[in-house]
């Protein structure tokens, strides 16, 4: 009887051994989860952290947070952006409200600049509004080599000039942006040119550029350089908006 306790304790002892294991290994080798958020400010406000893969685990509710400097945008220019992924998995990030931050007006958004990145099948709402250029719901300026694919913009967006739903600004230069099976359903505002549904400006000088198949739902007010997908689309070479 004890020889038979010993060797159940024994093969208990190997499985909770290889349990453990297994997850550190998933852990290491794959996406940072987050569930929580305390652990989404965290990313918001770790510069070293800019550069990870993270996946979304639960929907997350930063209400609490409204107007708070707590909230600050992911990744703030070409030389600190944010250059990880990002994979929504279906999750929504409720409760965006950047009107506590006063770092910057310029780049704007969840994310405010990203570069050789991919962001994914993620929902934001909220308000997001600054007094600057580049300002978008998802992403502020998106520089080249990034894709930004099935995601949803539900917030308020307003700022200066270049404002998105999704992305206030494509920046492509050599590697080009792919902006993918997005959805825009909040308002959009500029208070001088280039406010889009999905993307609020490219010019020919800011490299390839792509946007399809997305859809835009939201009201969109400007001066100039006004639609429904892109305000000023004029990015060399180019595929058409759909």
């Amino acid at each position: 009887m004890k020889k038979r306790t010993l060797l159940l304790s024994g093969i208990i002892l190997t499985f909770l051994i290889f349990v453990a294991f297994g997850s550190l290994l998933s852990s290491a080798g794959g996406a940072t989860p987050i569930g929580s958020a305390e652990e989404l400010l965290t990313l918001m406000n770790t510069p070293s952290m800019w550069g990870g893969d993270y996946l979304l685990t639960e929907d997350i509710d930063l209400a609490a947070y409204a107007g708070q400097l707590a909230q600050a945008p992911i990744g703030n220019s070409s030389s600190s952006a944010f250059t990880g992924s990002f994979d929504g998995a279906g999750h929504i990030v409720r409760g965006l409200d950047f009107s506590g931050y006063t770092a910057r007006t310029a780049r704007v958004g969840l994310f405010g600049a990203v570069k050789d990145a991919v962001i994914s099948d993620l929902t934001v709402s909220g308000s997001v509004t600054a007094g600057g250029q580049d300002v978008g719901g998802l992403v502020g300026i998106a520089y080249g080599h990034t894709q930004i694919l099935n995601c949803t913009n539900d917030c308020t967006v307003s700022g200066n000039a270049n404002v998105g739903g999704i992305a206030g600004r494509a920046h492509g230069a050599d590697a080009g942006v792919l902006i993918r099976g997005c959805k825009n359903c909040g308002a959009v505002t500029s208070a001088t040119k280039n406010a889009g549904g999905i993307l609020g400006g490219a010019n020919n000088t800011d490299g390839p550029l792509t946007v399809e198949k997305c859809i835009n739902t939201g009201a969109v007010t400007g001066a100039t350089g006004v639609g429904g997908i892109a305000g000023l689309f004029n990015a060399t070479p180019s595929s058409g908006s759909t």
